[in-house]
């Protein structure tokens, strides 16, 4: 197999993203770049330089209309989830995969699930309508997800960008998820996601992920998107996305220190 270029791997992540925007255009479909995606839109009106990878969000009633067209029609690329792979996907959010690439992870077994370059596409879900108490069960989801994720790392994956704090953590759900049987951490992080519904609640979050509680935004605010430039085309982007970065980034434009701008994913990708 020929190794792909990280320059290759951006090309084939955002032919993806494309792909992405057409079916959900197509099908009144809401998304919006996430994350450092989002944040490379508005600061870098692209990729951050040092980066590699596109995430977006989906409300989970448009995520689940998603997962159903993608899994029935084909939209030039392979899909993966919870919902189309069941017990052996680790993850609580879906991959859109390159269909002609494969990835291998130094740090984390796949379970025999061929990845490919990917984008990864995270649901947000209601988390009530109280604010302490969805700060809470995003922590608790947070700690869940932990320990289903670290059940298939192969060692603990070494990170220059985290805190002590945050390593020890990571360390934590390592050793624990060695003894804790997954499939419970599977069922008590479903039952959270699922307390509440997401037409029912007034907040949201995307449940479980890095950005623990600072993803919690009233309900309405990840159904109103506009548009941002990322590498010369047109996504969609949360209308308020100033205030979602300022939670997660402080203040989003000033670059870090030269010693921050590293990738975070630690695999190869191969052409097949």
């Amino acid at each position: 197999m020929k190794e792909i270029s990280l320059q290759e791997a951006k090309e084939l992540s955002f032919a993806v993203l494309c792909m992405i925007n057409d079916v959900c255009h197509e099908h009144n479909i809401t998304y919006s770049l996430t994350g450092g995606t989002l944040l490379g839109a508005v600061r870098h009106k692209g990729f951050i330089p040092w980066d590699d990878d596109i995430d977006i969000t989906m409300p989970r009633p448009d995520y689940l209309r998603f997962i159903d067209i993608v899994s029935s029609e084909d939209k030039g690329f392979d899909f993966f989830s919870k919902e189309t792979h069941g017990k052996d996907y680790n993850y609580p959010f879906g991959k859109a995969c390159h269909k002609n690439t494969v990835i291998v992870e130094n740090d984390i077994s796949n379970d025999g699930i061929p990845f490919g370059v990917y984008v990864d596409i995270f649901p947000v879900d209601g988390v009530g309508s109280n604010y302490f108490f969805a700060k809470l069960r995003c922590l608790a989801a947070q700690i869940l997800c932990g320990l289903r994720v670290a059940s298939g790392w192969k060692s603990i994956p070494k990170s220059r960008s985290s805190s002590r704090a945050f390593r020890f953590v990571r360390s934590c759900c390592y050793y624990v998820s060695r003894v804790f049987k997954k499939e419970l951490a599977d069922k008590a992080f479903e039952k959270l996601v699922h307390k509440s519904s997401f037409e029912e609640s007034k907040y949201a979050a995307r449940v479980g992920g890095s950005l623990r509680t600072a993803c919690i935004l009233q309900k309405d605010k990840y159904c109103t998107t506009t548009e941002v430039e990322f590498e010369g085309k047109k996504f969609d982007a949360l209308e308020n996305y100033n205030e979602y970065l300022t939670r997660f980034f402080g203040n989003y434009m000033e670059l870090p220190p030269v010693e921050n701008r590293f990738r975070h994913h630690n695999f190869t990708a191969y052409w097949i």
